[in-house]
Order: structure tokens, then sequence, then C-alpha cells
């Protein structure tokens, strides 16, 4: 319906207050104003109470904080469909003039648009017609709904629903008016958040563009066609900076061969079915295409740095790296650095059993992120799990008897079912939390233990503890039956008391306590500790006999000795994750590290501490 306005009499009264403003309204009671602000006059206060009534603000003068603070407010100008600042000045005022963005706050520079200075406006608020004197536009500074203008800007321009600077080189920001964009072979840059959350479905790009911006493409939901293509001047190389393509809709993916580098999040979560990453490239971000649908990934020769998780995907079955390259290697499908001294990142799909290189002092963290892998056999050599190793990982055996660091998260969730770690000095937060297939833990050597290290244990069966002084909380593991103690005081950092429900409890009463010799009475006499169903002195190391036929089996000295059989009889030993530690002659153990161990002599098993 075409709207009539008629022109209001002004009367003395407000032409002698106000004579700076031209009113103009509409049968349906909404207004047109014209208003010219001095330095110190306050939009809101000027026409605050009657904000509510106009439909189209036209605005000359200088514009504050407050006054921006004002227009952008959704319970003002509610009713405002246009605003015109074409002949008005941004105005940066002393002291703390700054506008805000949910709780955020920004401050106003002379003359330039800040970044999201026009975001989350009034929701009737269709177009604004840009200030002529502006020479600065930030990245992010307006809704995708809006209509922008200009009427006589020398430094920028909107065509097509593109604003670009006055040379169309940067692309600063897309209207939501289509669905595809062919951008023109001038532009060189595409800004940040320039088309996030837009309806597009389909972007031109061309070859003359060197940056991709961060966040420029991200959460296009319905993204599914990106091409790079060969109009305009090649640029040298090309940079898609973090998060530009995240949560779009891409199965498809081409890089043109000038792409040097993939930022943190680029294309993350993304159903690419094939990734063939150019020669040439260098870097790629963490989580660059994390989630994507790729199989098998080559990394070319010309790759320096690749960050964690960038190739992570529940499909991808192997990694593999030119023989050529300078810092990356590959071994049985897994991602290592050159000299095989760390292992990377093992492919997310990747099932059966793998034994880790000897060689390999470290595993990165997230480098088996939620792998589904069926068992990981690490070699001696490996003394450092990184943070977020095994993170939600189902990989439920690991051999970690000579490991001595272990990161934060490192097993969080994971179903890892053994866990012989004396070595290791110190648990960081959520190392094991929520482990509820982990039915052996010997940290012996830990002293402390961060937040909900070791908490939601739920089917823990065997632990082993030493010193622990601080933080070795075991409120939930109502299957707990074996606790061997090496302190030969009752440890102040360990307690097995409170819990959430009594299903869920650690119930001690059922459980056994092995001590150190000479050890009962401190713990008899713990409020702490002193709940076992039984305790029991360890003394020289014999805790259970399993067979007999005069065979003896206990330690001397941290030693391991067997009695009472004859010369060149054979034994293996195991430690309680089912790892081979020993096989020989049993008069001939070798030292081994502390811990409970299963020792097998002719069919009979015997279980002995080691302290």
């Amino acid at each position: 319906m075409k709207r009539l306005y008629r022109i209001l009499r002004v009367t003395v009264l407000l032409s002698l207050l106000m004579p700076w403003v031209a009113i103009s309204a509409e049968s349906q009671n909404l207004v047109d104003i014209e208003l010219n602000l001095g330095e110190d006059e306050s939009l809101m206060r000027i026409i605050g109470a009657k904000a509510d009534e106009i439909r189209k603000l036209t605005l000359s003068g200088y514009l504050t904080a407050e006054d921006i603070r004002f227009l952008v407010s959704k319970d003002g100008l509610i009713n405002m469909e246009e605003l015109d600042i074409s002949k008005a000045s941004i105005w940066e005022l002393d002291g703390a003039d700054y506008y805000c963005y949910y709780n955020r706050y920004y401050y106003v520079k002379n003359n330039t648009i800040g970044y999201l200075m026009f975001v989350n406006l009034p929701d009737k608020l269709e177009k604004i017609i840009l200030p002529d004197n502006v020479v600065e536009i930030e990245d992010g500074a307006f809704d995708h709904d809006l209509q922008l203008e200009f009427s006589n800007n020398p430094n920028f321009v909107v065509e097509g629903g593109l604003l670009y600077d006055k040379n169309k080189t940067r692309l600063i920001f897309a209207t939501d008016q289509a669905d595809a964009y062919v951008i023109p072979e001038t532009v060189t840059s595409i800004s940040s958040l320039s088309f996030q959350a837009t309806a597009i479905k389909q972007v031109d790009i061309p070859s003359s563009v060197t940056y991709v911006g961060e966040k420029a493409f991200a959460n296009c939901t319905g993204l599914s066609v990106v091409k790079f293509t060969d109009r305009g001047n090649k640029a040298e190389g090309l940079k898609i900076a973090g998060g530009a393509f995240m949560k779009c809709d891409l199965s498809e993916l081409q890089l043109p061969d000038n792409t040097s580098e993939v930022g943190d999040s680029a294309f993350y979560e993304n159903s690419i079915e094939e990734l063939v990453l150019p020669e040439g490239i260098k870097c790629i971000g963490d989580s660059a295409f994390l989630g994507y649908s790729a199989t098998r990934q080559f990394v070319p020769s010309s790759v320096e740095s690749i960050g964690v998780n960038a190739f992570y995907s529940e499909t991808l079955n192997s990694i593999e790296v030119d023989a050529d390259n300078e810092y990356y290697s590959s071994h049985n499908g897994a991602l290592f650095n050159k000299d095989k001294t760390i292992l990377l990142s093992f492919p997310g799909g990747k099932t059966g059993s793998y034994s880790v290189p000897n060689g390999v002092n470290r595993i990165e963290k997230y480098a088996f992120y939620r792998s589904v892998c069926d068992e990981v056999e690490l070699p001696s050599s490996t003394n450092v799990i990184g943070e977020y190793a095994f993170e939600y990982s189902k990989t439920p055996l690991v051999n970690l008897s000579g490991v001595e660091r272990i990161g934060k998260y490192a097993f969080y969730r994971s179903g890892i079912k053994s866990a012989n770690i004396p070595l290791v000095e110190e648990l960081y937060a959520y190392t094991f939390y929520s482990c509820r297939n982990l039915e052996y833990l010997n940290i012996s050597g830990a002293f402390r233990a961060g937040e909900q290290a070791v908490n939601w244990l739920t089917g823990l069966k065997t632990l082993e503890v030493g010193e622990m002084k601080i933080g070795g909380d075991f409120h939930l593991c109502p299957l707990l039956r074996e606790v061997y103690c090496y302190a030969e005081r009752p440890p102040v950092g360990v307690s097995f008391k409170r819990g959430i429900g009594e299903g869920e409890k650690t119930k001690v009463y059922l459980a056994t306590l092995y001590v150190p010799k000479g050890s009962y009475v401190y713990y008899w006499g713990s409020s702490e500790w002193g709940n076992f169903g039984e305790i029991i002195e360890m003394g020289d190391g014999s805790v259970e006999e399993i067979g007999g036929d005069g065979i003896a089996v206990r330690t001397v000295d941290g030693r391991i000795v067997v009695e009472g059989c004859g010369d060149g009889v054979l034994a293996e030993v195991y430690d309680l994750s089912g790892r081979l530690a020993y096989a020989g002659e049993a008069a001939a153990i070798p030292e081994l590290s502390a811990g409970i161990y299963v020792v097998r002599i002719a069919g009979v098993a015997y279980k002995v501490a080691v302290r």
C-alpha cells in the first residue's frame, strides 16, 4: 500500500527550541525527521520519548558513541525503516566514548565505521545511507540484511550488493541479496566476516585474490560451490585465513595452485570427500579440515607446518607424505615429524592394531583424538603423552610403563582399560576423567593429581598409589576391590569417601588394602583408610600366591626373586596391563619399575609387588 505523507506545521514553541528540526508524518502516525546534531547535543535526549514514532531519520552534524548506542538499540527506534547519515560525522570524544555489543565495548574513532557498529539493529531497519566523509570501514561492521548506500563518498562504493573500497581491490561486505556472487577480478582481498552467515550458495573467486579473511564465509550453511578461477592477474600466493569457510556445505574443493596457507579451522566441518593439496602450499593450520570426509590424505613436499587435528576425519584411513618433504614423514598411515621421534596424527578412521615405531619419544596432542584403533602398542622410547592425545579415543589398551609425563585431558573419556604409569610424577587436569573402562591404574610415582584427573572411574578394580599429596579423589569407583599403597604413612592426598549416590560410591568396605610392612596400624587408625574390608601388610613383597609346588616368589631390594625351583627354569613376567616385561631364566629376572606383576612359571602364576 502506497504511504501518504503530510507536512506538519511546526509550532512557534518547537521552532524556537529546535530550529534545526524538520518533521513530516505519515497517515499511520509515523514521521520522517531531519536533525542536525551539535557537538554537545544528544540524539536520545532530543527524541528519546518519540523514538518509536520515527520511520525515517536523517542526521547531519556530529554522531558520538552515545548517539550510536541509541541508534542501534532495539528498545528505541523500533519502527525506523531508513537511516540517512550521509551528512553526519562520526565523532570521537575524549574519555570513554564507546558503543556496546553483547556486553563487549568498542571505542569510536573519527570518521570510522567500526567493528560491529551497525549490527543487531532494530528489526524494521532496512536501509542505511552512509556518511560521505567516512575514511575507514572495519570488518564486520554491518548486519547482512541491510541495504547500504553512499550519497557521494570518495573512498567507497556499493555495487550489486557488495561494498568495496573505491578501486574495488578490497571487498568489505556483502548484503544478503543474492545466492551467488561473481567477485570482480580487481579484488585482491576479501575481508573478514564479509559474507558470514549469509544465504549464499555459490561464489566465484578470481585468481587476483591474495587473501580470504577470517570467517569470511563462515556459517554459510548453503554454500556448496566455491570456484577459484583463472580470472584476473594471478596472485603470487593465496592465504585463506582461519575459519574462512567453516561450517559451509562443501563436498568438493579444488584449491588453486598458488595457495600458500590455509588457516586454523578454515574448512572446519565441511564434508569434502577428496582434498588435493597443491604443491607449493606451506602452512596448514589447526583443525583446518577437521570433519571432512576424505579416506586418504597426501601431503606434498612443500608443506612446512601442519597444525593439530588438521586432517581429523572419522573416515580417514591413511596420511601419506611425499618422501622429499623436509619436515614430515609417514609410517603405516600415521603422520610423524621428519625423523619419526614425534607421532603427530593418527587417522581417525583407521582400525586394527598399531605399533608405534621404535624411537618415537612423544605422542603429540590430539594425535589419537577419537581414534577407533583396536590397540596401540608404544615402544619403550615413548616418555611423553601430549595434551588431549587420546581424548574420546575408543582404543582400549595402551602400554604406558615407560611414560614420564602425561598432559591434561590426555585420556579424557577414552576407552583405555589399563594404565601402568609408575614413572609419572604429576597428573594434570582431567587426565583420566570418566574413563569408564579403566580397570587397572598404577600411579605409584605421582604426588599430585589435578582437577578431576582420576574422577568417574566407574570400572576401576585395582589401584596402586604412593605418596599422593594432592588431588587423588577416587570417590566414584564402585568396583574397586584392590588398592596397593606404597607409602609408609597414609597419603593425605587420597580420598575414597564422597559420592553422589550409593550405587556409584567407592565401597572400600568391600576392598582389600595392601600396605608396606609395619604400616598396618597407621592405616587402620586413619579415618580415610581405616574402613577397608581388609588391610594386609605386603611384607617382603609377596602379595598373593596363585600357585604352589614349593615355589616362592618375593621381592628383595626391589628385585623379583624366585626360590624353590632348579636352574634353567623359565619364567614370564607380566605387568597388570598384560604387557610382557621379561621372559627368560627365573633366576635372572632384572630390576623392574615399581608395580604389581604376575610371574608365570611352568603354567603357575604368582602375583608380586615391586616397590
